[in-house]
């Protein structure tokens, strides 16, 4: 029987063909995966690893997998995507944004993306006080 720590990869959630994002279960990632999947509107399931149980990984349904990823790989969630042990995993994504079979993963935002981050983030802080 396959144990959740045995597995480096993060496998396709089972049984769907809809384009997904996954994460490993444990510390943050569920916070993780509920704010950059609009969990409100993208519910997420739990699923075990192959040949278990026991639910080892969560994933959310997303018409958006690059917004996902986006926000996945900002330095205060789980960061650069790395291929070898990856923290998150999209699947089913449309062919030519980067896909490579039928996992996506990419790197750091942009600066566009990384301003328009920084001054949501002023504007809370701004609007708290």
């Amino acid at each position: 029987m396959s144990s959740c720590a045995s597995n480096p990869q993060i496998p396709n959630p089972p049984s769907t063909t809809t384009t997904t994002c996954a994460v490993r279960l444990g510390g943050s990632n569920s916070t993780i995966l509920d704010a950059c999947c609009n969990s409100h509107i993208n519910g997420f399931k739990s699923y075990p690893a192959p040949g278990s149980s026991k639910d080892c990984y969560q994933y959310c349904e997303t018409n958006d997998p690059d917004a996902v990823e986006r926000c996945f790989s900002l330095p205060s969630n789980f960061g650069p995507y790395d291929k070898e042990r990856p923290d998150f995993q999209c699947f089913n994504a449309v062919n030519g944004t980067g896909s490579t079979g039928d996992a996506i993963g990419r790197g750091r935002p942009g600066w566009g993306m990384m301003s328009i981050l920084a001054m949501g983030l002023v504007g809370s802080v701004i609007g708290s006080m």
